[in-house]
């Protein structure tokens, strides 16, 4: 087997794995993990650590999807709506500063 049938091999086992929820990317992993953080800060159990890194990026133009998706539980149709955006929007920007959340805290 030559080099280029292993890699196409091997590219075809990953984007399976991933496809079948085996595999994630980095990106996914620390949205899902600072997403559970937040929601257990917001809701349950203030944690300093946290509050400090939300106080980092309050001037963020989207930094207001934080807490009221995760504190006030609202969809994202209707942050979208109070924010005057489009859905997509809010889900982009949800994510990104999750992502920038998490890599504050490490």
């Amino acid at each position: 087997m030559t080099e280029d049938e292993v890699k196409t091999i091997v590219a075809m086992t990953v984007r399976q794995m991933k496809k079948e929820g085996m595999v994630k990317e980095i990106n996914e992993i620390m949205f899902e993990e600072i997403s559970k953080r937040l929601c257990y800060h917001f809701n349950e159990g203030y944690s300093e650590e946290i509050a400090k890194v939300l106080n980092e990026i309050k001037t963020d133009c989207y930094y207001t999807i934080i807490p009221l998706y995760f504190g006030k539980r609202m969809t994202h149709e209707q942050i979208a709506e109070k924010m005057g955006v489009d859905v997509t929007t809010i889900t982009r920007n949800k994510k990104r500063l999750c992502i920038e959340i998490y890599r504050l805290l490490d």
